[in-house]
Protein backbone atom coordinates (compact mmCIF):
# COMPACT_ATOMS: atom_id res chain seq x y z
CA UNK A 1 0.00 0.00 0.00
CA UNK A 2 2.74 2.50 0.50
CA UNK A 3 4.69 1.61 -2.35
CA UNK A 4 1.08 2.29 -4.54
CA UNK A 5 1.12 6.00 -2.65
CA UNK A 6 4.59 6.69 -3.68
CA UNK A 7 4.05 5.65 -6.87
CA UNK A 8 0.67 8.17 -7.41
CA UNK A 9 2.37 10.82 -6.00
CA UNK A 10 5.50 10.35 -8.19
CA UNK A 11 3.17 9.79 -11.14
CA UNK A 12 0.73 13.36 -9.60
CA UNK A 13 3.85 15.06 -9.84
CA UNK A 14 5.26 14.83 -13.12
CA UNK A 15 1.67 14.78 -14.80
CA UNK A 16 0.98 18.17 -16.27
CA UNK A 17 2.24 20.72 -18.61
CA UNK A 18 5.57 21.12 -19.22
CA UNK A 19 8.33 22.11 -21.13
CA UNK A 20 11.29 24.61 -20.68
CA UNK A 21 10.86 28.31 -22.32
CA UNK A 22 14.31 29.76 -22.24
CA UNK A 23 14.21 33.81 -22.15
CA UNK A 24 16.93 34.97 -24.03
CA UNK A 25 17.98 38.56 -24.66
CA UNK A 26 20.37 41.15 -23.60
CA UNK A 27 21.07 42.77 -19.90
CA UNK A 28 17.67 45.01 -19.13
CA UNK A 29 16.13 43.83 -21.69
CA UNK A 30 13.25 42.20 -19.64
CA UNK A 31 14.04 38.34 -19.15
CA UNK A 32 13.41 38.72 -15.75
CA UNK A 33 10.50 40.82 -15.19
CA UNK A 34 8.95 38.92 -18.04
CA UNK A 35 9.33 35.20 -16.08
CA UNK A 36 8.19 36.82 -13.39
CA UNK A 37 4.81 38.43 -14.29
CA UNK A 38 4.33 35.34 -16.49
CA UNK A 39 4.30 32.80 -14.09
CA UNK A 40 1.52 34.50 -12.28
CA UNK A 41 -0.66 34.37 -15.56
CA UNK A 42 0.18 30.69 -15.51
CA UNK A 43 -0.75 29.89 -12.03
CA UNK A 44 -4.19 31.15 -12.57
CA UNK A 45 -4.07 27.94 -15.01
CA UNK A 46 -2.64 25.93 -11.75
CA UNK A 47 0.23 25.32 -13.95
CA UNK A 48 3.36 24.40 -11.65
CA UNK A 49 6.41 27.21 -13.35
CA UNK A 50 9.53 26.97 -12.02
CA UNK A 51 11.90 30.71 -12.56
CA UNK A 52 15.37 29.98 -13.16
CA UNK A 53 16.97 33.58 -13.05
CA UNK A 54 20.08 34.24 -13.91
CA UNK A 55 21.27 36.56 -11.30
CA UNK A 56 20.01 34.13 -8.63
CA UNK A 57 21.92 30.75 -10.28
CA UNK A 58 24.92 33.20 -10.68
CA UNK A 59 24.63 33.19 -6.39
CA UNK A 60 24.31 29.30 -6.21
CA UNK A 61 27.41 29.00 -8.25
CA UNK A 62 29.77 31.89 -6.95
CA UNK A 63 32.75 30.24 -8.69
CA UNK A 64 31.29 31.46 -12.17
CA UNK A 65 33.24 34.32 -13.95
CA UNK A 66 31.93 36.17 -17.24
CA UNK A 67 34.72 34.88 -19.89
CA UNK A 68 33.12 32.93 -22.48
CA UNK A 69 34.01 29.77 -21.08
CA UNK A 70 32.33 30.46 -17.53
CA UNK A 71 29.69 32.19 -19.39
CA UNK A 72 29.47 28.58 -21.17
CA UNK A 73 29.55 26.22 -18.10
CA UNK A 74 26.89 28.40 -16.47
CA UNK A 75 24.53 27.36 -19.34
CA UNK A 76 25.34 24.20 -18.63
CA UNK A 77 24.37 23.76 -15.53
CA UNK A 78 21.59 25.93 -16.31
CA UNK A 79 20.72 23.87 -19.05
CA UNK A 80 20.91 20.54 -16.63
CA UNK A 81 18.79 21.82 -13.87
CA UNK A 82 15.85 23.32 -16.49
CA UNK A 83 15.96 19.45 -17.69
CA UNK A 84 15.21 18.04 -14.64
CA UNK A 85 12.51 20.19 -13.52
CA UNK A 86 10.75 19.42 -17.16
CA UNK A 87 11.13 15.86 -15.97
CA UNK A 88 9.27 16.70 -13.26
CA UNK A 89 6.36 17.97 -14.96
CA UNK A 90 7.12 21.55 -14.04
CA UNK A 91 6.87 24.57 -17.10
CA UNK A 92 10.42 26.40 -16.79
CA UNK A 93 11.18 29.50 -17.16
CA UNK A 94 14.66 30.15 -17.95
CA UNK A 95 15.61 34.03 -17.84
CA UNK A 96 19.59 33.93 -19.03
CA UNK A 97 21.40 36.32 -21.05
CA UNK A 98 22.86 33.08 -22.80
CA UNK A 99 24.42 35.30 -25.27
CA UNK A 100 26.06 32.49 -27.46
CA UNK A 101 24.36 29.94 -29.80
CA UNK A 102 26.66 27.35 -29.21
CA UNK A 103 25.19 27.33 -25.22
CA UNK A 104 21.99 27.14 -26.12
CA UNK A 105 21.95 24.81 -29.09
CA UNK A 106 23.72 22.76 -26.25
CA UNK A 107 20.10 23.08 -24.25
CA UNK A 108 17.87 22.64 -26.62
CA UNK A 109 19.14 18.93 -27.57
CA UNK A 110 19.05 17.83 -23.63
CA UNK A 111 15.71 19.00 -23.39
CA UNK A 112 11.80 17.23 -24.65
CA UNK A 113 10.15 20.34 -25.29
CA UNK A 114 12.53 23.19 -25.42
CA UNK A 115 11.09 26.23 -26.83
CA UNK A 116 13.79 29.64 -27.14
CA UNK A 117 12.14 33.03 -26.98
CA UNK A 118 14.21 36.15 -27.91
CA UNK A 119 13.38 39.18 -25.80
CA UNK A 120 14.90 41.63 -28.97
CA UNK A 121 14.99 45.06 -27.38
CA UNK A 122 17.73 47.63 -28.85
CA UNK A 123 20.96 48.15 -27.35
CA UNK A 124 19.75 51.76 -26.63
CA UNK A 125 16.11 50.54 -25.05
CA UNK A 126 18.29 48.19 -22.64
CA UNK A 127 20.52 51.00 -21.48
CA UNK A 128 17.50 53.07 -21.06
CA UNK A 129 16.19 50.33 -18.43
CA UNK A 130 19.47 49.44 -16.87
CA UNK A 131 18.55 50.50 -12.92
CA UNK A 132 21.80 49.01 -11.95
CA UNK A 133 23.66 51.27 -13.91
CA UNK A 134 25.73 48.16 -15.21
CA UNK A 135 25.42 49.67 -18.68
CA UNK A 136 27.43 52.49 -18.03
CA UNK A 137 29.95 50.56 -15.98
CA UNK A 138 31.01 48.47 -19.19
CA UNK A 139 30.96 51.59 -21.11
CA UNK A 140 33.78 52.89 -18.31
CA UNK A 141 35.51 49.83 -18.98
CA UNK A 142 34.77 49.29 -15.11
CA UNK A 143 32.93 45.57 -16.32
CA UNK A 144 34.87 43.48 -18.55
CA UNK A 145 33.35 40.88 -21.09
CA UNK A 146 29.76 42.67 -20.89
CA UNK A 147 27.22 41.43 -23.64
CA UNK A 148 26.52 44.14 -25.96
CA UNK A 149 29.42 46.37 -25.00
CA UNK A 150 32.50 44.42 -25.18
CA UNK A 151 31.20 40.84 -25.39
CA UNK A 152 29.28 39.61 -28.43
CA UNK A 153 25.30 38.69 -28.15
CA UNK A 154 24.56 35.85 -30.81
CA UNK A 155 20.75 37.06 -31.70
CA UNK A 156 19.03 33.92 -32.23
CA UNK A 157 17.94 33.50 -36.43
CA UNK A 158 15.15 31.26 -35.49
CA UNK A 159 13.70 31.31 -32.05
CA UNK A 160 10.36 29.85 -31.55
CA UNK A 161 9.22 33.20 -29.86
CA UNK A 162 10.38 36.48 -30.64
CA UNK A 163 9.15 39.49 -28.93
CA UNK A 164 10.35 42.70 -29.49
CA UNK A 165 10.01 43.69 -25.52
CA UNK A 166 11.19 47.49 -26.47
CA UNK A 167 7.88 48.12 -28.65
CA UNK A 168 5.68 45.54 -27.23
CA UNK A 169 4.16 46.87 -23.22
CA UNK A 170 4.97 44.34 -20.12
CA UNK A 171 1.07 43.75 -20.67
CA UNK A 172 1.08 42.47 -24.62
CA UNK A 173 4.34 40.38 -23.85
CA UNK A 174 2.75 38.80 -20.68
CA UNK A 175 -0.21 37.58 -22.85
CA UNK A 176 1.77 36.72 -25.90
CA UNK A 177 4.62 34.52 -24.11
CA UNK A 178 1.38 32.87 -21.69
CA UNK A 179 -0.91 32.29 -24.87
CA UNK A 180 2.38 30.67 -26.27
CA UNK A 181 3.17 28.82 -22.78
CA UNK A 182 0.00 27.30 -22.65
CA UNK A 183 -0.29 26.12 -26.66
CA UNK A 184 3.31 24.23 -26.54
CA UNK A 185 3.72 23.60 -23.08
CA UNK A 186 3.23 19.62 -22.90
CA UNK A 187 1.62 16.40 -20.65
Amino acid sequence: MTLKNDTQNQASSTAGPRGVFWLTGLSSSGKTTLANECQKALLIHSINVEILDGDEIRKLFKTNGFTKIDRLENMKKVAQIACFLESKGRVVLVALISPYETGRSHARSIMQNFHEVYLSASLEVCKLRDLKGLYRKAMAHEISNFTGISDVYEAPEKPELLLNTGELSLSQSVTTLTDYILKHSRS
